[in-house]
């Protein structure tokens, strides 16, 4: 397997969609990643059940063990129809130790709104086999919208025992939401 690099730092991204799957930054190389000090904003015009993400780091074959840096992103005021998964930040990465994650400083600037009735909602999101270690600090999760019975994951790790997490410092808060659960930090097997 090759070890592509995959850098995207201060853009600024403001992307409007019809219907279809939406995507700020996608990734899906596997080397080192670096995805730092972007602005972006999405949005839609008519209702979908697609799926939305701002940043999109999906390195789930990625069996090396260089660095995945997502730091200082600003996620710009929102608004999206969907019913869709949504997620601010997905970092789906099977690194492996001595690998680190440094997910910090990411931040919202105005109101994230997301009007469609159900689903779930990721601010960030992790479900990989990685051994390495995670660092998820220093971000302001702040002034999200829900509409119906949407479901809101703050921060939502879910790695494997050998992986080490350590959630520092976040914040979460402003949350407006329907009738859907609510589930701030939700650390798994690590």
């Amino acid at each position: 397997t090759s070890n592509i690099s995959y850098t995207a730092a201060y853009n600024s991204i403001s992307l409007t969609s019809g219907s279809s799957r939406l995507f700020g930054l996608y990734n899906s190389a596997t080397g080192p990643v670096q995805l730092d000090n972007n602005t972006l904003s999405l949005s839609n015009t008519s209702s979908s059940s697609a799926v939305y993400a701002f940043i999109y780091n999906n390195q789930s074959a990625a069996t090396t063990s260089s660095n995945t840096n997502i730091n200082n992103n600003i996620f710009s005021t929102s608004t999206v129809q969907t019913t869709g998964n949504t997620y601010l930040i997905y970092n789906n990465s099977s690194r492996k130790s001595p690998e680190i994650a440094n997910i910090q400083g990411n931040s919202v600037s105005g109101t994230i709104s997301r009007t469609g009735l159900s689903g779930p909602m990721y601010l960030y999101y992790n479900l990989s086999a990685a051994t390495g270690t995670e660092n998820i600090s220093a971000n302001n999760f702040s002034n999200i919208s829900l509409a119906g019975t949407s479901t809101l994951w703050g921060i939502y790790s879910q790695t494997n025992a050998s992986h080490t997490q350590n959630v520092i410092d976040n914040t979460i808060s402003g949350i407006t939401a329907g009738t859907g659960d609510i589930n701030l930090i939700n650390l798994g097997t690590a």
